[in-house]
């Protein structure tokens, strides 16, 4: 664990998220799927579900006419450790240092940060 009380052992890598563009009854769908969560993502709908379940929620999608716009797994945190002032500051530098390095592809926390 850091000094800032961020640890990767809260983060989840079993979750997929399906995105999709049509809103015409996608909740009462995603309801009869059984997926996490669905949110509005803006341009798309993001539709959280179990990775094993992925598949499925994808193909009762598509037999209902709504088109499936990409696929990916998500590491989801299953619990975030707020931080702020000088901790928020030296955990932002951090990612970013992460995320310039050639070498790393993903960079993922379970920080989050209230003042943003």
């Amino acid at each position: 664990m850091t000094s800032c009380g961020v640890s990767l052992q809260y983060i989840d890598p079993e979750t997929g998220a399906l995105k999709i563009f049509s809103e015409e009854e996608l909740f009462e769908i995603a309801i009869e799927l059984g997926v996490n969560d669905v949110s509005d993502a803006g341009e798309v709908f993001e539709i959280s579900c179990e990775l094993g379940s992925a598949a499925g929620v994808r193909e009762g999608l598509e037999n209902k006419s709504i088109p499936v716009k990409g696929f990916q797994i998500v590491a989801e945190p299953s619990s975030t450790v707020t931080l702020t002032g000088e901790n928020s500051e030296s955990m932002i530098k951090l990612l970013e240092a992460l995320e310039d390095h050639d070498d790393v592809q993903h960079v993922h926390t379970n920080a989050d940060f209230p003042e943003m």
